[in-house]
């Protein structure tokens, strides 16, 4: 019936902000990544983000309906980078968790940019996203990211079984975030070389298959 339907909707709605988590003191003190305190001014610092499950859909949603939480988000991302030293892909409490992988933040990143969200630093952001692209962070970032800039994709039997095509399609969707935020920052040489690592997707392919399948070194 249309009133069970509600009842569903609305549950679920509900859920859908039952996190990022507040997690900033009345007096604006919160814990940070580095351990310390820190003052959040004039916005709401929040964590608990499992932005590998939500960068696609969750805060899409935030930025039609919470535009203020989603901003408190992108804020909270680049405090997190500065104070941890790179942009969290599972942010958890005042620290790192560092499940699933790829850097989903840059999904979230470019997204908001696009869509008008203007009141955070996002030339901040963007460095990150580009280190992320190119190094290895001991905490978070690419796992096998040298492979994946050598190879054009992840070998299958350099890293863990089963994990070439996931992680190859992943970095892939996420270069091309870089690229779509460089365009729009006017770094045109930026937005090329990022475009072309976006395409790397297309190694995993199999013609004969019609299939993306694990491809060894």
């Amino acid at each position: 019936t249309d009133t069970e339907i509600k009842k569903i909707f609305y549950t679920s709605l509900y859920h859908t902000m039952i996190m990022p988590t507040n997690f900033t003191d009345l007096n604006g003190e919160y814990l940070g990544f580095d351990k310390e305190v820190h003052t959040a001014d004039g916005y709401t610092y929040r964590t608990d983000m499992s932005l590998w499950d939500t960068c696609r859909n969750t805060h899409s949603l935030y930025m039609l309906i919470e535009p203020q939480v989603q901003n408190d988000c992108l804020k909270s991302l680049v405090e997190m980078a500065q104070t941890g030293g790179a942009l969290p892909r599972w942010p958890m409490g005042a620290g790192y968790a560092g499940s699933m992988l790829g850097d989903p933040a840059n999904i979230v990143i470019t997204e908001s940019y696009l869509k008008g969200y203007r009141d955070f630093d996002v030339q901040t952001a963007y460095e990150y996203m580009k280190k992320s692209s190119e190094v290895k962070d001991t905490k978070v970032g690419r796992d096998y990211v040298d492979m994946y800039n050598q190879y054009g994709y992840v070998p299958n039997d350099l890293a863990p079984a089963d994990e070439s095509v996931a992680r190859t399609i992943e970095y892939s969707w996420e270069d091309g975030a870089i690229a779509l935020l460089a365009e729009a920052l006017g770094y045109e040489e930026d937005a090329k070389k990022y475009y072309d690592k976006s395409m790397y997707y297309k190694n995993t392919f199999n013609p004969e298959t019609k299939y993306f399948q694990a491809r060894n070194s």
